[in-house]
């Protein structure tokens, strides 16, 4: 994902859902930045992608949902599930990136399957319930628990991320 922090400012995006009865609405999201407590909090509820603009320091749990939803510039703007991308760098206009920052929370659980959380460094410990979850150019200072095998197996952990701590399942 290019995080270009020249292209969209906001610290907050609009979100739709949709009011059809069902109690599983999906969320239509774009991109938030975070840069506060609160604002982070509102993105990780509202939007498919978190840009954490600074380090910040949460002091509940987290939790990575799945069911939001994005439109599809491939498919003429049918709505797609989208992955969650929690994403703790700013990158210039070549997708290079300038800062990294850190992310410090108790508990990071992720829901969603083929999440991908990366740059900068995340400290605490992650409980990956979903498949397909992606570790790309990060730091995890804290353990990263699997639900299971499969969830361990499918996780993709690239060659520029460190995790310090243990990994295992539990």
């Amino acid at each position: 994902a290019n995080n270009d922090n020249t292209s969209n400012n906001n610290t907050n995006t609009d979100t739709n859902t949709n009011t059809n009865g069902d109690e599983n609405n999906d969320a239509v999201t774009s991109a938030s930045r975070a840069n506060s407590v609160e604002s982070f909090k509102n993105a990780v509820e509202n939007s498919w992608i978190v840009i954490v603009e600074k380090d910040l320091e949460i002091p509940e749990d987290v939790t990575l949902k799945a069911g939001l939803k994005k439109t599809s510039s491939e498919e003429n703007g049918k709505l797609v599930n989208a992955p969650r991308v929690l994403a703790m760098y700013s990158s210039d206009e070549s997708g290079n990136i300038k800062d990294s920052y850190t992310l410090t929370v108790p508990k990071l659980t992720i829901l969603d399957d083929g999440a991908k959380l990366e740059g900068g460094t995340l400290k605490g410990d992650v409980y990956v319930d979903a498949d397909n979850v992606v570790f790309e150019k990060i730091t995890v200072d804290g353990n990263i628990y699997f639900k299971d095998e499969n969830a361990k197996s499918s996780c993709v952990i690239d060659e520029h991320s460190k995790v310090n701590g243990n990994m295992e399942i539990k």
